[in-house]
């Protein structure tokens, strides 16, 4: 599958999200980063389906190649 092509705007939570996986987080830490300074999402679970809903609409294959994705098509 080709990466999507169509304008995609990402919240300001999935913005946080992908940074933070770009800079080599894991979900969990995600998640307790994001707990700890009282942003929501902050369940392991719910960073996990924001991530895989952001993967489906990007077609990226894998976590490491959706910030890529998402930096190649300046949206971060």
């Amino acid at each position: 599958m080709k990466p999507s092509t169509l304008p995609l705007r990402l919240s300001r939570e999935e913005k946080r999200i992908v940074r933070l996986l770009a800079k080599g987080y894991t979900q969990v830490e995600i998640a307790l980063y994001l707990e700890q300074r009282g942003f929501t999402p902050s369940s392991k679970s719910t960073v996990e389906k924001q991530l895989k809903k952001l993967r489906d609409r990007t077609k990226a294959k894998t976590m490491f190649q959706l910030p890529c994705l998402l930096k190649n098509q300046e949206i971060l």
